[in-house]
C-alpha cells in the first residue's frame, strides 16, 4: 500500500480532515503537496517521502526550495520518510496531530455547494453520488 494512502487512512481514523494532491500556484510557481490540513491558525503541508524518490541530491534541493515556498506563504511542513510511515505510523501522526493542536484545530473544510456557492456567488445543485 503506497505511504500516501496509509498517511490518508491513519488521519480520517483520528477525525483529521486533509485534501489530497492539493495544488499550490504563486508568482509562476507551482507545487502540489500529498495533503493539505487547513486550520484556525495556518495550514499544514503533508509530505510523504519515499526512499527512492527523495534520496537524490537534485530531489533534496527541490524538496527544500518547495518547503521555503511554503514557509513564505505561512504554511508549516511536515515531510514523513517512509521508512516511519511504515514503522513508526503512530509516531507521524501524533505529530499532526500536536501541530493541528498548536494552530487551534482544523477549519471546517467547504462542501463542494458552499465552494460554487462562493464562485458563482448564487445557489447551485450539486447532486448526491
Amino acid at each position: 500500500m503506497p505511504t500516501e494512502k496509509i498517511i490518508q487512512r491513519a488521519l480520517k481514523c483520528l477525525g483529521i480532515k486533509t485534501i489530497a494532491e492539493y495544488t499550490i500556484s504563486k508568482n509562476g510557481r507551482k507545487y502540489r503537496l500529498d495533503f493539505a490540513v487547513f486550520c484556525r491558525q495556518g495550514q499544514i503541508a503533508i509530505e510523504c517521502d519515499n526512499l527512492k524518490a527523495h534520496s537524490t541530491k537534485i530531489q533534496v534541493l527541490k524538496d527544500r526550495e518547495k518547503d521555503k515556498f511554503l514557509k513564505s506563504l505561512g504554511w508549516r511542513t511536515i515531510r514523513l520518510k517512509e521508512k516511519d510511515i511504515i514503522e513508526r505510523l503512530n509516531f507521524c501522526t501524533n505529530k499532526i496531530s500536536e501541530l493541528v493542536k498548536t494552530l487551534g484545530g482544523q477549519k471546517p473544510i467547504p462542501s463542494m455547494e458552499e465552494s460554487l456557492k462562493k464562485i458563482y456567488n448564487e445557489n447551485v445543485y450539486v447532486p448526491n453520488n
